[in-house]
C-alpha cells in the first residue's frame, strides 16, 4: 500500500495507481477510504469502466445504493453478460427495497448460470417471504451446493428447517456455518434456536 501512496503523492491523478491502491483499501476492508479513492479515479477517467465498477462495489459496501444502482444498471445496458455485476445490482434493489427489479435480474443470472448461488439466494427469498416453503428449501439447498461456503444460504435453509419443525438439523447447520464465518447473524439466529430448544 504504502508504494502506491508513494507514487499518487508524486502524481495524484495516476489512474492505475489509483485503482490498485482502492483494490487494496477494499481487500482490506477499507471500504469508505476504498469509495474516495475511486471517486477520485472516476472524476479523473469517467469512461474507465472498471474504475465505475469498483467505485459501485465500495459504494454499496458502505451502504451507497442510491450511487451503486445506476452504475451497475448502465454497466449491464451496456454489456448484458456481466454475471456478477447483475447479481450485486439484483441484491442491492433487494435490500433497498425493490423486489422486482431484484428479481428480474436474479431470474437473467440464473437464464446464464442456473446455478448462480447468490441469485438462487434472492430467488429463496421470494419464496420464503411469501410462504412458499418447499421452493425456498430447493433454493437454498442449490446455492449451497453451488457455493458451500455460502453461509447466507445455510442461514437462511435453516430458518426454513425451523419453520418446518426440523430445529435440531437447523443448530447443525448454523454450528457448521459457523465455522465457515462468523457471522453476527447466525450467532444470533443459533442462540435464538437453542435457547427456545
Amino acid at each position: 500500500m504504502k508504494a502506491y501512496e508513494r507514487v499518487l503523492e508524486m502524481n495524484p491523478n495516476d489512474i492505475e495507481a489509483l485503482n490498485n491502491y482502492g483494490n487494496m483499501q477494499f481487500k482490506a476492508g477499507q471500504y469508505a477510504e476504498a469509495k474516495e479513492t475511486f471517486a477520485k479515479l472516476v472524476q479523473i477517467a469517467p469512461n474507465n469502466k472498471e474504475g465505475k465498477l469498483n467505485y459501485a462495489a465500495a459504494c454499496a459496501k458502505t451502504k451507497d445504493f442510491a450511487t451503486a444502482i445506476p452504475i451497475w444498471k448502465n454497466a449491464i445496458r451496456q454489456d448484458p453478460k456481466l454475471l456478477d455485476v447483475r447479481v450485486n445490482l439484483a441484491n442491492a434493489l433487494w435490500i433497498t427495497g425493490d423486489v422486482p427489479g431484484a428479481l428480474y435480474h436474479y431470474r437473467q443470472a440464473l437464464a446464464v448460470n442456473p446455478e448462480q448461488p447468490d441469485a438462487l439466494n434472492g430467488i429463496g427469498l421470494d419464496h420464503l417471504k411469501n410462504n412458499r416453503v418447499a421452493e425456498a428449501e430447493s433454493c437454498f439447498r442449490r446455492a449451497m451446493k453451488a457455493n458451500p461456503k455460502f453461509v447466507q444460504a445455510y442461514n437462511n435453509l435453516a430458518i426454513v428447517l425451523e419453520r418446518n419443525n426440523k430445529k435440531k438439523e437447523a443448530i447443525a447447520l448454523l454450528e457448521k456455518a459457523l465455522t465457515i464465518e462468523n457471522s453476527n447473524e447466525i450467532r444470533e439466529n443459533l442462540q435464538r434456536m437453542k435457547g427456545t430448544g
